[in-house]
């Protein structure tokens, strides 16, 4: 590279940033950038509250008063308020937020979204995450890409399309599962046992989960299409319509989804090594 291409290369890069908001993405990829020498040179947050981790900068009085000579301008607030203070920034800094779910902001900019449930406290120093980039255009995901990747376990440059189908599967993955385990957690303890009765079975579910196996895995009085058990776990959950919506719903899924292993040979379907 010579010296014109090196001198344009940091002139194209994000090294001067602003940060808008103080929940866990913006205290926890903020730090991490600021932690690999990119400068929060301001900030704002509708506490007004300072950034005490990086050396108590005091916030702006409003998204429209973020100062001239920003690269990026960070919007790390809930998704509902990230449009309305994209719609405020001044021009010329990329505006950026970290939905998987929303639209791309409507001026130069992207989405960064870290495929894991962040929360402040937990993160430590020199934390990275796995993170998609989705770029309004390819000259600013080319712009973006280093910037990106100082954090990042690993990068995936995708299409909106593409980003939010991710975040679905997320949802379903992270937030539905954890949904799922809190019932199953309330259920055991009208039982009488611990919770860690249940650890060897989620030990194998997760473990065949996270090599992709899930489809195998698939067990249960839904798969093997016995009424009478559905029906006796329906009427024990009378009390709590919500929690039997969720089962009946889960039962359909499962049984359109998989074929009923009655009409299949017992001897190669998984879901005849456990009864579980």
């Amino acid at each position: 590279m010579d010296k014109g291409s090196k001198i344009q290369t940091r002139m194209n890069s994000i090294q001067r940033i602003g940060l808008i908001g103080t929940g866990n993405i913006a205290q926890a990829l903020g730090r991490a950038w600021l932690e690999r020498g990119i400068e929060i040179a301001a900030c704002y947050n509708r506490k007004q509250e300072p950034l005490h981790w990086n050396g108590g900068l005091k916030p702006v009085a409003s998204p429209a008063e973020m100062p001239d000579g920003l690269d990026a301008i960070l919007v790390a607030t809930s998704d509902d308020a990230v449009f309305e203070i994209i719609d405020a920034l001044p021009a010329g800094p990329l505006a950026i937020h970290f939905s998987g779910a929303l639209p791309l902001p409507k001026r130069p900019g992207a989405a960064i979204w870290p495929i894991q449930s962040v929360r402040k406290e937990n993160v430590h120093s020199r934390s990275s995450f796995p993170l998609v980039l989705n770029a309004t255009d390819d000259a600013v995901e080319s712009r973006l890409i280093p910037f990106a990747e100082k954090i990042a376990s690993e990068l995936h440059c995708l299409s909106t399309e593409k980003r939010q189908a991710a975040h679905l599967a997320a949802v379903f993955a992270s937030n539905f599962s954890n949904h799922s385990l809190s019932i199953a957690q309330a259920l055991t303890a009208q039982t009488g046992l611990p919770w860690s009765t249940f650890q060897p079975i989620l030990k194998t579910i997760m473990e065949q989960g996270a090599l992709g196996h899930s489809f195998a895995q698939q067990t249960g009085p839904a798969l093997r299409r016995e009424s009478s058990v559905i029906e006796s776990q329906r009427k024990a959950l009378n009390n709590d319509p919500l929690w039997l919506a969720i089962y009946d719903a889960m039962t359909q899924s499962i049984q359109e989804t998989h074929p009923d292993p009655t009409t299949t040979d017992s001897q190669t379907d998984p879901s005849h090594e456990s009864h579980s």
